[in-house]
């Protein structure tokens, strides 16, 4: 139970992480500032999912593969969502930059796989990863649908 511990520890870092990036875009660009409010806040949301996860685990009451989670993986997208963090803090970013960035963070945790529902899962386990699945899809969604007027503006 320890490297599970370890693994979603790492796991809710991640997705805070996410959420203090949105958090630098909203305040960097303030005609997107209620879409990456909203985006930061379903992070922050998705880390107290984590972080329950991690009591569970703890107790004992929920187990999972720990195969299905690459803690190397986990580590270098959190360096790599730190280096965007320092950029964005020194506003080394456009906004077409930040909406891809966006786009790249969520469709990056949809193919990593984290939330596939496996046998065995138990019944806390799988409504957790249901709606952190369906969620990200929704980021997917949204962050396509800002990307796509955007640069349709830019090329008029």
């Amino acid at each position: 139970a320890e490297n599970q511990l370890g693994i979603v520890n790492q796991f809710s870092r991640l997705e805070e992480s996410v959420g203090l990036l949105y958090e630098t875009y909203a305040d960097i660009f303030p005609d997107y500032r209620e879409f990456w409010s909203n985006m930061a806040s379903d992070e922050h949301k998705h880390a107290a999912w984590i972080n329950k996860l991690y009591s569970l685990i703890d107790k004992r009451t929920i187990i999972f593969s720990e195969g299905r989670f690459k803690l190397a993986a986990l580590q270098t997208f959190l360096r790599y969502l730190d280096e965007e963090l320092a950029k964005a803090k020194t506003k080394e970013r456009s906004l077409m930059n930040a909406l891809s960035i966006t786009l790249y963070i969520e469709e990056s945790l949809i193919e990593m796989k984290y939330f596939e529902i496996v046998e065995g899962d138990s019944p806390e386990l799988k409504r957790i990863f249901r709606d952190l699945a369906r969620e990200t899809q929704e980021h997917v969604a949204k962050a396509r649908g800002c990307l796509i007027p955007t640069r349709t503006k830019r090329s008029n």
